[in-house]
């Protein structure tokens, strides 16, 4: 199982899908509450989901007519900005009870499925998987210039991963923590897709090769068959 640290961390609960605009609670309780609210009514949520990606449209337009084809990402340098300064602050020691909190909700997943497989002889074996955030010093001096936020002072890169990391250890689960080679691996050379949240050519490989060499050396792959 791939763990993500970001948006993991806080969509622990299950949700349902309305079209490709809208996503709510599976609990119905949850999910009816939230309708006393305007900004959870589904008509206000579409609309302004619909606006936002006009908005992105339209940013990604003038950026075709100031930079090479070879320049343009998947989002626009104003969202892409945008999306990674929402995520910092599972970095921001500030916020480590806020993350511990977010944690906790998804550990009992985690636990669920851990005891599923027990049953079955499975062996769990989670990949923490970095946030570009915490691999691209580029990309964070780019959302504090951006934005002036005060908490680069207050930056913990690797707490969230140790978070899991020690939750697998306390309960006898196989973890990777992708971090560290990752980080050393991006002084080099790209590892993510450009401005889009996720991994290029060469992390994907490079995440390949890792599990691969992890599942090797705990001996969790299957037996090769004999010639």
């Amino acid at each position: 199982m791939g763990f993500f640290v970001g948006n993991d961390f806080q969509e622990a609960e299950f949700s349902v899908f309305i079209g490709n605009f809208i996503s709510e609670p599976k609990n119905l309780t949850k999910r009816y509450f939230k309708y006393y609210q305007f900004r959870h009514w589904r008509l206000f949520r579409l609309l302004k989901n619909k606006y936002l990606r006009y908005q992105e449209a339209q940013k990604k337009r003038q950026e075709r007519k100031t930079l090479l084809p070879q320049q343009i990402g998947t989002f626009s340098q104003e969202t892409f900005l945008e999306i990674e300064k929402k995520k910092s602050w599972i970095f921001d020691k500030t916020h480590q009870d806020r993350l511990k909190q977010k944690w906790n909700e998804c550990s009992v997943i985690i636990s669920n499925m851990k005891n599923w497989c027990d049953r079955r002889k499975i062996k769990l074996v989670i990949a923490v998987l970095p946030d570009q955030f915490q691999v691209d010093e580029e990309l964070r001096k780019a959302v504090f210039a951006s934005y002036n936020n005060p908490a680069r002072e207050n930056l913990d890169l690797s707490y969230p991963n140790d978070l899991i990391m020690n939750f697998c250890r306390t309960h006898d689960i196989h973890c990777l923590d992708l971090l560290g080679p990752f980080q050393e691996q991006a002084k080099s050379r790209p590892l993510y897709a450009l401005r889009d949240t996720h991994w290029n050519e060469a992390g994907n490989r490079l995440a390949a090769d890792l599990i691969f060499q992890y599942l090797e050396d705990n001996r969790l792959l299957p037996a090769r068959p004999q010639p």
